[in-house]
């Protein structure tokens, strides 16, 4: 959980630590982006790999990066004490049942990134405190919906673990935890902020105390004491707990990789952590992981990321996951997709008053319908409103069903309901007073009646700020929607998307929206997406066209 202390003052000598750790911090950037060209060995040396590359059949490339200029891999950050299992927590547990995922990544949940930027931990061998910021900043933006910047410097300079020689980065998490089982030299523990004490790339003065704004409950070890996890505890792992953290085997190859995807085993002894954020089993001769590095945004692929094959130099070897509740968590709330995969999931864990609250993306399903209450009375409601909260039925399915006379209870805040496919109410079928507020049905088809809801309750639910879009139905029409209750006012059904092609709302479709889909377009502008597919295109530009003039 956050774990939040009371800041103190530190007054003028930490204010000029402060500004010293942004002018050293600022010369390590410059460190780490090294010597405009390689040396002349260095030069002969990728010339050497690159015809290797052709030879042993690389599926990367490799140019000179900063990282191979440097010769970064030749830095040994992880090391330290040697009892670091000693008191550890190891979670063996195989994989839940159902099949994992064929791919999965954290930068892309839904259309949202969960990770923060790629750092650079210049000539220093911290790359334990990147690899387990890497993970706790991502989970902080899972759970908590906040971007944030922590100090590795803290975990180089205040709490005693090898700093720029290395450490374990389980034994250094201990330090994160809220139990102050592990302080700093002040006697605190937890994370400190980037612009408290920022990055200094060497092994310098702590000038503790600091405010520990962020702490975890615990952490644990993935797979068996001794070994590395099997391919499906470390995918659970990052599906349950989010992105974690492992350890690698690094090379001249491995600094000098370009892109594509990394094949060039090293058994030797690891050397490097890292954060893996994900997965795709149909790339590679067996699947690749999604590996963050901490040598700027500059390296690799995708502003500092790597795919590297299943099994390649020890990838995975030591992961952890790290135990971070979320300041939500206090009160019982459900995050999905942080703790749950999918909507449905985290419904059917919630006990009755609870919510689930669901970060933007557009979610799909599986099976007769997206999502049922079964009755339940909690809230479900979008972090992000419905302009980024998209439920969509793919044309095959109801969206949402709540036909187990729920009532007042159970509520729907923030979200467009799309898509939706049924015999009767293709967005919502609903046999109860249940509470939807903040919503759009859109695009919403019934084979009968209710295109948008239909609701077969004498009361029919309880509609606030719901607005309808282009749904249809076919025998008897009521595109939108169906129920006696309807008959008795109070629902407003007028079609919200009646000028289509308009995408500033001044009631003409002209030049101007012409532009404003070009100007968004392969975006997914709600405001230019007509056809509603998540993306702006061909379609949106001829609903400009098919609309063009005055709107009725």
């Amino acid at each position: 959980m956050a774990h939040t202390t009371h800041r103190i003052d530190l007054g003028t000598r930490c204010s000029h630590v402060a500004l010293l750790g942004i002018i050293l911090g600022l010369g390590a950037s410059a460190l780490a982006q090294g010597d405009a060209t390689a040396t002349s060995e260095q030069t002969v040396t990728l010339e050497s790999m690159k015809a290797q590359a052709k030879a042993k059949g690389w599926t990367f490339t490799v140019d000179d990066t900063p990282a191979f200029r440097q010769e970064l891999w030749k830095i040994k950050g992880v090391d330290g004490v040697q009892n670091w299992r000693k008191d550890a927590d190891f979670d063996n547990a195989p994989p839940r049942g159902g099949d994992l995922p064929s791919t999965y990544d954290w930068r892309n949940v839904n259309g949202v990134n969960f990770m923060t930027d790629v750092r650079s931990q210049g000539g220093c061998g911290s790359c334990w405190a990147f690899a387990l910021y890497g993970s706790l900043e991502s989970n902080i933006m899972i759970k908590d919906e906040q971007e944030v910047d922590l100090s590795e410097q803290w975990l180089v300079s205040c709490c005693g673990l090898g700093g720029c020689s290395g450490q374990w980065p389980g034994y250094a998490a201990n330090f994160l935890k809220a139990s102050f089982s592990f302080v700093d030299e002040c006697g605190d523990s937890g994370a400190v902020m980037e612009s408290d004490f920022p990055y200094l790339a060497s092994d310098d003065f702590c000038g503790c105390p600091y405010d520990h704004p962020y702490t975890i409950e615990n952490w644990a070890f993935i797979g068996p004491e001794w070994g590395t996890p099997s391919d499906d505890q470390l995918k659970q792992a990052i599906l349950d707990h989010g992105p974690i953290t492992v350890c690698v085997t690094t090379s001249g190859s491995f600094s000098a990789y370009s892109g594509g995807i990394f094949n060039d085993h090293n058994p030797d002894p690891i050397t490097h952590a890292v954060v893996l954020v994900g997965w795709d089993d149909d790339q590679g001769s067996n699947g690749v992981w999604f590996m963050r590095n901490s040598w700027g945004d500059w390296w690799g692929e995708d502003g500092g990321y790597m795919r590297i094959e299943y099994g390649c130099s020890n990838i995975g070897y030591n992961a952890l996951y790290l135990d971070y509740e979320g300041s939500g968590d206090a009160d019982g709330t459900l995050h999905v997709p942080s703790e749950y995969a999918t909507i449905q999931a985290a419904i059917d864990a919630a006990t009755t008053g609870q919510e689930v609250l669901v970060a933007p993306g557009r979610y799909r399903g599986e099976g007769t319908t997206l999502i049922n209450f079964s009755a339940k009375a909690i809230t479900v409601r979008s972090s992000g409103g419905a302009d980024a909260t998209i439920l969509d039925g793919e044309d095959e399915r109801p969206v949402i069903e709540l036909l187990t006379s729920e009532g007042s209870g159970t509520v729907i805040d923030g979200f467009t309901i799309t898509h939706g496919y049924s015999p009767m109410g293709g967005g919502l079928r609903v046999n109860g007073t249940p509470m939807i507020r903040n919503c759009v049905l859109r695009d919403n088809h019934a084979q009968s009646i209710g295109g948008g809801l239909a609701s077969s309750h004498p009361s029919g639910p309880v509609l606030e700020n719901v607005r309808f879009c282009h749904n249809s139905a076919g025998t008897f029409g009521t595109a939108h929607c169906f129920g006696s209750w309807v008959d008795g006012g109070g629902v407003e059904q007028d079609d919200w998307c009646s000028c289509p092609g308009d995408t500033n709302g001044d009631g003409l479709t002209n030049v101007n929206d012409l532009l404003a889909v070009i100007g968004a377009w392969g975006g997914d502008d709600p405001t230019a997406d007509f056809d509603f597919d998540g993306t702006i295109g061909v379609d949106d530009l001829l609903a400009v066209i098919a609309g063009w003039g005055s709107c009725p």
